[in-house]
């Protein structure tokens, strides 16, 4: 049986390539979806490995790249995923 999950990838601001760029293909040689979070002083980077990675043929939904500020988003996301002890 082969487990396939998504990775989040957090980026640090003075790395906002590199570290990226590793994580993500991990990930993709895997099989798993990425969803990457950049630092909020940084989005752009993200955005345009995002574009570099559509035109090079990434399938949508592959590679999600969420923005904003650290604290809003996670709190965002904890609240829209369902609870891992109600199963």
């Amino acid at each position: 049986m082969v487990v396939r999950r998504n990775a989040l990838p957090l980026t640090p601001w003075n790395y906002p390539s590199l570290v990226p760029a590793r994580k993500i293909g991990l990930a993709l040689i895997t099989g798993n979806t990425v969803i990457l979070k950049p630092h909020e002083f940084t989005p752009l980077s993200a955005l345009e490995l995002a574009r570099a990675f559509e035109r090079a043929g990434l399938p949508a939904g592959v590679l999600n790249v969420v923005t904003g500020v650290g604290e809003e988003v996670g709190a965002n996301w904890c609240a829209a995923r369902p609870s891992s002890t109600s199963r």
